[in-house]
């Protein structure tokens, strides 16, 4: 069933220069690219975007991290997309995840789930 996810390759995988690797990973596995847009998050949407964990102690360290560079957002679509990416990215607990370049890469990325919304959210503009 076709979907559409969000995909964000956070500030350590932009600043390693793996977003090309990341692209290229996405499309071989049959995904295409609906948009990107490099941003710079605030803590207003990092908040709205992190409801689920805004909360939680360790939250300030993934604002912190979050906000320590640009990200690029992905629209991503295809078939069964947003268990396919998880299939693709492994375990995104280093902990739990295989060694080797995938988890260098998977820890670098971060989804949610957009497909059951409409039509896509305005992306703030980046400054």
């Amino acid at each position: 069933m076709p979907e559409t996810t969000l995909i964000l390759l956070k500030p350590d995988c932009v600043s390693k220069k793996l977003a090309g690797e990341v692209i290229k990973r996405l499309e071989a596995a049959g995904y295409s690219i609906r948009g990107a847009k490099v941003l710079s998050l605030d803590a207003a949407l990092l908040r709205e975007h992190y409801s689920h964990i805004a909360d939680k102690p360790f939250f300030p360290e993934v604002e912190n991290f979050m906000s320590s560079g640009p990200v690029i957002a992905l629209a991503i679509a295809g078939d069964n997309v947003i268990e396919g990416v998880r299939e693709l990215l492994g375990p995104t607990d280093s902990k739990k995840a295989a060694p080797g370049p995938s988890v260098e890469t998977s820890a670098s990325m971060s989804w949610s789930m957009s497909s059951m919304l409409p039509t896509p959210r305005k992306m703030p503009r980046s400054s």
